[in-house]
């Protein structure tokens, strides 16, 4: 760890992983749902070519994030200093495997319903997905200020602490 660095290695991959999911995963997988949705309503197929991008864009970022949470729950320092919050991933291989597949297929399903959901309420006005987006992060903000888990791992102090929480979360 660098003697100035305010976040250590892996938090450093981990704000990397999910700045990669928001600013290209998540919009690519968007637009394709979009297009797929608009040949659907003009009568035409979607070609096979087109289901396996999506497949594979929407297993991608299920991947990256089941590695993010996979990650910091088998890291031992972290398991070791919060056993009661790490853990939830068995130390036996099969049910390890058996638990990062799941959460892989889990996280792709919920990124295509979201997906799907956006785009369908785009049919409606483009002010609806803004609707509900925003009150999905207000809903998720209040509920981190509500559990006083909103700044608690930021290493920064006062006002610049909250503002890089709100920035990260």
């Amino acid at each position: 760890v660098e003697l100035f660095a305010k976040f250590d290695p892996m938090m450093e991959l981990a704000i990397s992983k999910c700045v990669e999911l928001f600013a290209e995963s998540i919009p690519s997988i968007l637009i394709q749902t979009g297009a797929m949705i608009k040949t659907l309503q003009s009568g035409d197929l979607v070609s096979f070519t087109a289901l396996f991008s999506l497949l594979i864009s929407v297993l991608t970022t299920g991947f990256v994030s089941a590695t993010l949470s996979y990650d910091f729950d088998t890291d031992p320092q972290k398991r070791a200093y919060n056993p009661e919050f790490y853990g939830y991933v068995p130390d036996d291989g099969g049910k390890r495997a058996f638990l990062f597949v799941t959460m892989i297929l889990f996280s792709a399903t919920q990124v295509l319903i979201k997906a799907t959901l956006i785009i369908v309420l785009a049919w409606f006005g483009y002010r609806f997905p803004v609707y509900y987006i925003l009150g999905d992060i207000v809903f998720y903000l209040l509920y981190k200020v509500a559990r006083r888990d909103f700044t608690h791992w930021v290493p920064f102090e006062s006002v610049l602490s909250l503002v890089v929480s709100g920035l990260i979360r």
